[in-house]
């Protein structure tokens, strides 16, 4: 049973501290096996909406409902859509949420389960995010969460690398996290010059379809992702990174790596397997790259090296889901480029 919080008595941090959870960082013997180093799991799924997004969405709700004189949180996404609306109950305020017309309908019924009012609108999730907006415009006292691009969504996940840092007792050797529209990448490198690991690696996974920080960072500018089919790893389908993650990834050491769907698909089958939890295909990209052993190639890890990984989610993803996508999958061919002054480069799959 969630109850609600007393909005009116409360700051913000203390509004925020009652809606994420304190995650368990697991070390993975698998994993470790497999890459010779020490592996740890920071299971953002085991989140009570199942993701890392009600960090981020969760600070900024916290805010707006004690600032603004909010009365009504509008979201769209789908992690998003479900974390506004887990937050929305818990700091009694009304949501309405958006999604676009290819989400599942269990999607659609979770989102409706934590109270929110959802729309099925827009092909995909821009044009989604226009119809929520044009919503607000019509609505007085709402007010809009992006999934992504704000300095409180920044803030609210940068307190993922807080608990690592308390976990962990040490300084790891890198971070692995995927990348869609840069927001958690933000906040995993503000989190980290918080805490004075500045030269910590990140390793920043996208799928060959959705990888607009391997291209912003290759071009030197943000760069749209090419329209193309929609990939299997939907969380991390945005059109463009945030400004904010490439600037950051420009004074922080971060490798971009591409994969193929084929790979993420074939990660969430083995995580499955090995660690019993169903992971959805984004946050399965993340592990991919030790499963077939591409971190080798990006970092010379020793058997004291520590390795976290993110795992970013398990909301969109299904059994039905994860045996028909791993029909569709073309062969792997990883790309990584370099961003930082630390980190090599290796372009065109040629490692």
């Amino acid at each position: 049973m969630v109850t609600g919080i007393n909005t009116s008595t409360c700051n913000p941090r203390a509004l925020f501290s009652e809606l994420p959870i304190y995650t368990p960082l697991h070390y993975s013997n698998t994993l470790s096996s497999i890459t010779g180093a020490n592996v740890y799991l920071k299971l953002e799924n085991l989140q009570i909406c199942n993701s890392f997004k009600i960090r981020g969405v969760g600070y900024m709700c916290s805010k707006v409902v004690h600032e603004k004189n909010c009365q009504m949180l509008v979201s769209c996404g789908i992690n998003a859509g479900i974390a506004c609306a887990y937050a929305g109950k818990k700091l009694n305020t009304f949501v309405t949420v958006f999604v676009p017309i290819n989400t599942p309908d269990f999607i659609i019924e979770k989102i409706q389960n934590e109270g929110a009012n959802v729309y099925v609108k827009g092909k995909d999730i821009e044009e989604c995010e226009c119809y929520a907006k044009y919503f607000v415009e019509q609505n007085q006292y709402s007010y809009y969460i992006p999934s992504y691009n704000h300095p409180d969504i920044w803030e609210g996940n940068s307190t993922i690398i807080d608990e690592i840092k308390s976990q962990l007792g040490d300084t790891p050797d890198a971070i692995i996290t995927v990348v869609g529209g840069g927001g958690l990448l933000c906040g995993l490198i503000q989190g980290c010059q918080k805490v004075r690991w500045e030269n910590v690696p990140i390793i920043a996974v996208e799928t060959h379809n959705t990888n607009g920080l391997q291209l912003s960072v290759n071009n030197k500018k943000v760069t749209d992702v090419p329209k193309g089919s929609e990939p299997l790893a939907r969380s991390l389908n945005i059109k463009r990174i945030c400004h904010q993650s490439f600037t950051l990834s420009n004074q922080h050491p971060v490798v971009p790596v591409t994969i193929t769907d084929a790979m993420s698909i074939k990660a969430c089958r083995q995580f499955a397997d090995d660690h019993k939890m169903l992971i959805e295909p984004s946050s399965a990209a993340a592990v991919s790259i030790c499963y077939s052993n591409i971190i080798q190639e990006i970092l010379e890890l020793e058997p004291t090296s520590k390795i976290v990984i993110i795992i970013t989610g398990g909301n969109d993803i299904s059994l039905d889901q994860l045996e028909s996508s791993r029909h569709k999958c073309s062969s792997p061919v990883p790309i990584i480029v370099k961003s930082g002054n630390e980190i090599f480069m290796k372009l065109n799959g040629t490692i």
